[in-house]
């Protein structure tokens, strides 16, 4: 036994030095920069410089935006201060790699690097709360530290690297207060979600749901009355609504609009994705979004008519896909309106006339947008050069969906109240996106608490 304590104590030092060499080695240098991580970018370096939140490319004159939602900008503003990291000049500079670009993309992936670590201490207490023993708290943190996509998004400029710690955080706090409700952990979990709501926009959306896990537990006690539980849940969403709306309350102030961000095409490349789908099959589709060399032999074998980058960000002007007909249109309503919210405003009406003149065609791509997002996974490099993401997306989705059946048959509040947001998020990106696999990043870590819960069951009591 003394032995055995030993281990564990020396182990846990091991583990612990371990994990601050890797985070301590973070490379500095990077390669070139996607569109979204220049926006990023461009955003926490304003923030820095000018004191402004705004997107103005290099250039232009610095003025407010509400292109994105500030709480990732604000992440790696506040990262370049603390590490006393010059802000670049322009989001190109961090591609040259010069010494100050490099001490602020050092400073960045270390960051990234811890956010990981502590999404995997979340996804460890999931676990257990998911009916896991022992084994599956280490094996939910290790599979979320070994996780090619986490790993992936850590290295990059991208909001899904803090949405996850917030979001797998967010979802064991909600556990917590659906075991026991009190004022501290509804709270905590408001912030938590409030934080996550300015992070990425979508579960803004989610917060009125969030709202009611205090009245998950159908009988209360008798000193806990229910009028008890409602003040909870209101306390919760006004909490968790308090850095959204003061986000848009400032939109308010400079563009007399009320919103968390720009839309942009999201809601009518949406619209016109169901119209593609319906026009040129949807199983074409799913197959053309499935990972792996032979979903795309098989088809260009069964369908030779559809080619796969309709169902891309991509393909000729003369045969433009549903993104690219949808970015065409912005750009007309820019030229023709001048204002980029009251463009935003006429294509989500585009849109929703789109979808009220047939709902059906609508609601029938459901299905094949719904298989395309469960391969938020990447395949790790070891694999090479065999493509492992259909199947880890497939024990993922197996795994989180059998967890949920269990909760559901148990009416477990504190294990349905953790996987509430994942579930409507991913149900959401579905219904009103294009349902990319990274939009489901952020719940890998509670997507792997799940599948460790399974494989490392706790041990039942004796006697049952």
């Amino acid at each position: 036994m003394a032995g055995r304590r030993a281990w564990r104590r020396w182990g846990g030092w091991a583990l612990a030095l371990a994990l601050a060499f890797w985070v301590l080695s973070a490379p500095g240098e990077r390669g070139t920069l996607t569109d979204d991580e220049r926006d990023y970018a461009q955003a926490a370096i304003h923030l820095l410089r000018d004191g402004v939140f705004s997107h103005a490319p290099p250039g232009e004159s610095v003025t407010p935006d509400a292109y994105r939602e500030p709480g990732y900008a604000l992440f790696v503003a506040g990262v370049w201060r603390l590490c006393g990291a010059d802000a670049p000049a322009t989001p190109a500079a961090l591609e040259e790699n010069g010494a100050a670009a490099l001490r602020a993309v050092r400073c960045l992936r270390r960051a990234q690097r811890l956010a990981l670590l502590i999404a995997a201490w979340g996804a460890a207490l999931a676990a257990r709360r998911l009916g896991g023993g022992r084994g599956a708290t280490v094996a939910a943190a290790l599979l979320v530290c070994a996780s090619p996509a986490l790993r992936h998004l850590s290295g990059q400029l991208a909001s899904e690297a803090l949405a996850a710690p917030l979001l797998t955080l967010a979802a064991v706090a909600l556990a917590a207060l659906a075991e026991r409700p009190a004022a501290g952990r509804a709270l905590g979990a408001g912030l938590l979600l409030g934080a996550l709501a300015v992070t990425r926009a979508a579960f803004a959306y989610l917060l009125p749901f969030a709202a009611l896990v205090p009245l998950l537990r159908p009988r209360p006690p008798q000193r806990e009355p229910w009028r008890c539980r409602f003040l909870l849940a209101a306390c919760l969403l006004a909490v968790s609504l308090l850095p959204p709306a003061l986000w848009m309350a400032r939109n308010v102030r400079q563009f007399d609009r009320w919103t968390l961000a720009e839309s942009r095409v999201v809601p009518l490349a949406r619209a016109e994705l169901s119209l593609d789908l319906a026009r040129e099959g949807r199983w074409g589709a799913a197959l053309a979004w499935t990972p792996g060399g032979l979903a795309r032999d098989l088809h260009r074998r069964w369908f030779p008519a559809s080619r796969l980058d309709r169902w891309e960000w991509s393909g000729p002007p003369a045969q433009a896909n549903y993104f690219v007909r949808a970015i065409h249109r912005r750009a007309a309503l820019l030229a023709s309106l001048g204002d980029r919210l009251a463009a935003d405003a006429a294509l989500r009406r585009e849109a929703v006339e789109i979808v009220r003149k047939d709902p059906g065609t609508y609601l029938l791509s459901l299905p094949p947008l719904l298989w395309r997002g469960l391969f938020a996974e990447r395949s790790p490099a070891w694999a090479l050069p065999f493509d492992l993401a259909l199947p880890l997306g497939l024990l993922l989705a197996i795994g989180f969906v059998t967890v949920l059946g269990r909760a559901v048959a148990q009416r477990s509040g504190p294990q349905l109240a953790l996987l509430l947001l994942p579930t409507l998020s991913f149900l959401l990106h579905a219904l009103v996106t294009e349902q990319l696999p990274r939009f489901h990043q952020p719940a890998l870590p509670l997507a792997w608490a799940a599948v460790a819960a399974l494989l490392f069951p706790r041990d039942a009591p004796p006697g049952t």
